[in-house]
């Protein structure tokens, strides 16, 4: 769900309580997990193994599934063209 610009619009569906998404709040110090440049960038995707890769995935899948803000989250990631990375325990 990093860098997601959900709207504050208290009528638009995709509003996202970023003061309950585990990634920024409990989580926030562990940012690495949901990187997604290090998905996307040719030169920082080098410098992390398939097998790292892989265990960041799941580590960031895993604060996703207890998240309250996990469907609404991968619904914004899915419907934004520029979204990448991990949204709501799945990778956009």
């Amino acid at each position: 769900m990093r860098g997601s610009s959900a709207s504050k619009d208290s009528r638009d569906v995709t509003q996202i309580n970023m003061a309950e998404a585990l990634c920024h709040t409990k989580y926030a110090d562990k940012a690495r997990w949901w990187d997604e440049d290090l998905d996307g960038n040719e030169k920082n995707a080098r410098a992390e193994t398939p097998t790292e890769r892989a265990k960041r995935h799941t580590l960031a899948k895993a604060v996703c599934s207890a998240c309250t803000q996990s469907k609404l989250c991968f619904f914004v990631g899915r419907n934004d063209p520029s979204a990448t990375g991990i949204y709501g325990g799945r990778l956009v």
